[in-house]
Parts: structure tokens; sequence; C-alpha cells
């Protein structure tokens, strides 16, 4: 489904030009991202295959030319030509603006692929699962009638076990062995440290890609603060935060499109699939032990200056 402000958009307008009708344009692309969502896959094919997918019966390979030169000089189109493969085409950022459900398909895919399975093979799974269910479900009914339509006494469940008491500030007090739980402010310390090597593994490698890059202290700052979202609202872990920071630095494509820790995180999944697709991550390049980020060496600097002060 085309996102709200589409037909407001300078592509959608040059597109609609270029074939004659707005609705035209619309319907097309409706039918051509609907086909991709469908095989949670952004190739499209040839000529013939673009414009059989949006449904055009006009004029052979004027609505993918229009397709592909939307954008203008120097900007993408709607759709773009397979790199290494004159006349194959795929839909634009495909993965940037599709529904969830599209990139777990894609998923799911990569990883039939990857185990050998065929699609058939998964279906009669399915439908044996299916079988069984239903016929758990028979076999519980039968049990409980007999043969003359009388029903059998069900035995209930069994009673709750009892709650025991909590014990009191006193008794805990007294208890040797009582486990002490990290403060909230020891477990913010420890994740922003992590967030804080992340991003300067990312620091690292784009240097190591390119040694005149300019990263200053405000976006390392915010590097931080994004990284620490990824480990605490996203759920990644350090590990595979990590892994796929090597491997996109790795990528003769992705480290020229992966310069910030937010890009990064827009992206991780799409990342994630293509580095398992691809065989796993790239060489590791660890970090020192006594590494310092920017921002942490500040906030030393900051707390050593309120200390003098007082």
């Amino acid at each position: 489904m085309a996102r709200p402000g589409l037909t407001q958009h300078r592509k959608f307008r040059r597109l609609a030009r270029a074939i004659g009708s707005e609705p035209l344009a619309l319907g097309c692309l409706e039918f051509l991202w609907e086909t991709c969502y469908q095989n949670g896959d952004e190739y499209l094919g040839d000529v013939l295959d673009v414009e059989a997918a949006a449904h055009w019966d006009g004029e052979q390979g004027k609505l993918c030319a229009a397709l592909l030169t939307a954008g203008g000089d120097g900007n993408h189109g709607f759709i773009d030509e397979v790199d290494g493969r004159p006349g194959h085409h795929r839909c634009h950022d495909l993965f940037d603006h599709a529904p969830r459900y599209v990139s777990r398909r894609l998923q799911k895919e990569i990883e039939r692929v990857a185990a050998g399975v065929s699609i058939s093979e998964i279906r009669a799974a399915a439908g044996r699962k299916g079988a069984a269910i239903t016929n758990g479900k028979r076999t519980a009914n039968v049990s409980k009638e007999s043969a003359n339509g009388q029903h059998f006494a069900v035995t209930p469940a069994p009673a709750p076990a009892p709650i025991e008491p909590k014990p009191s500030s006193s008794e805990l007090e007294g208890s040797s062995d009582q486990a002490t739980a990290p403060t909230r402010k020891e477990t913010a310390n420890s994740t922003s440290r992590e967030a804080s090597r992340l991003a300067g593994l990312l620091k690292a490698e784009i240097l190591r890609n390119s040694p005149n890059h300019k990263i200053t202290q405000a976006q390392e700052r915010e590097w931080n603060h994004t990284a620490d979202l990824m480990l605490r609202l996203d759920h990644r872990t350090p590990e595979e935060i990590a892994e796929v920071i090597r491997w996109a630095q790795h990528n003769d494509f992705w480290r020229t499109n992966i310069l910030s820790m937010e890009k990064l995180r827009k992206q991780f999944d799409r990342l994630s699939m293509l580095m398992r697709a691809n065989g796993g991550s790239a060489a590791l390049v660890k970090l020192p032990d006594t590494y310092v980020s920017v921002s942490e060496r500040i906030r030393a600097e900051r707390g050593a200056q309120r200390a003098v002060a007082q």
C-alpha cells in the first residue's frame, strides 16, 4: 500500500506525466509493490516481467523506462537496474518502506533455501500438523462421551498450590545469604559502556576504510545514544551488533552506505539477513580493552572539572 503523501511527491508526478495518468501511475505502483510483498523479494525481472507485474497494457517498454527515470538526473526512480545484470530490475529501497511481514517472509525464505527444503514439503508438513490437531480434538471429545450418549465425569483440575508468605523486612535483614540485586544506575552504566564500545567499533571500521572521513564528537555522542536504544529497546545483543558492523564495513556496497549508527539501526534486519545469506560475518577486528571513546573522555573531563570546582 502506498504511503501517505506519495501522490504529492515529485517522483510520482514525473511518472504520472510520463505515462499520462495519475490514477494509472498509482495503480501500476500498487500492483508492482504487491508482487514484491507477496514474494518477499525486491527482484522483479526484465522489462516484460516488470510491466506484467504492474498490469501494464500500454506500449512495451514505456512504463519500465518511466519507472527507471522517475527520479530525474542522478536520482533513483521507483525501480533500479540490478548490478551486473543489464536489463534486469529490482524495486528501489523495498525493505525501507515495506511492512514488517515482508522482511519476516524474506528471512523465512532464506532459511528455507539454506535448509534445502522445498515449498511443497513445507505445505505437506503443515497439512499433517493440522490433521493431527483435528484428530486430537476428536479423540478428546469422544473420550468424554459413552456409546449411548451419556457423559463421563470429568476429573476436576487440582487445586493450586498454597502461596508461601513473603518474608518480612526484618527477616530479610537478618538473612546472611541474601543476594544483592544490581542497582538501576549500575545497569545503566553497564549498558552505556557497551553502547560506547559499539559506537567506537563503528568509528574504527569507518576510519579503516576511509582514514580522512570526518566524525565529530557530537556525532559520536549521538551514536552512543542510538547504540543504547538498539540494546535496550530493540533487544539486540552487543555481539550481534558488532558482527553486523564488521560485515557491513567489509562489504563493498554497504560500507559506503552505513556511515552512522542511525543508518545501521534502520537497516539492521536487512543487513543481518544478507549477512547470513552470504555465509556469515566478516573477519573480526577486536577493539582493545583499553579503548576509551570520545564521549567517555568528555564525561571524565567534566567530572574532574566539577571535583576541582568543589
